[in-house]
């Protein structure tokens, strides 16, 4: 008796194919999700400059430190140059003018 219907499967073959392709898509993403992901440290200002005017002269101050507790100088100037250090990374800047 005949088969009207025959159905159509996977052979062998390509049950092969298909684990030999999954498994080098699998072998490919191991590394990417085994990968010690190491966290940024966080900036964090480490220092402040400061331009301002006191009893009409022009003063500069300049903190150190994680929290701006070392004061590096305080002292009048003629103008406000600021000259950042050679391996900082993280700036913030704020301006007011008056």
């Amino acid at each position: 008796m005949a088969f009207k219907h025959k159905k159509r499967a996977f052979s062998l073959v390509e049950l092969m194919m298909l684990l030999l392709v999954s498994s080098l898509i699998i072998a490919a993403l191991v590394p990417v999700v085994t990968k010690k992901h190491f966290r940024l440290p966080s900036t964090v200002i480490h220092g402040a400059y400061m331009c301002y005017y006191k009893n009409g002269e022009l003063y500069e101050a300049k903190w150190s430190g994680k929290n701006q507790q070392t004061v590096v100088y305080d002292r009048p100037t003629d103008q406000c140059v600021f000259s950042p250090p050679q391996k900082a990374a993280y700036f913030q800047i704020s301006a007011i003018g008056g």
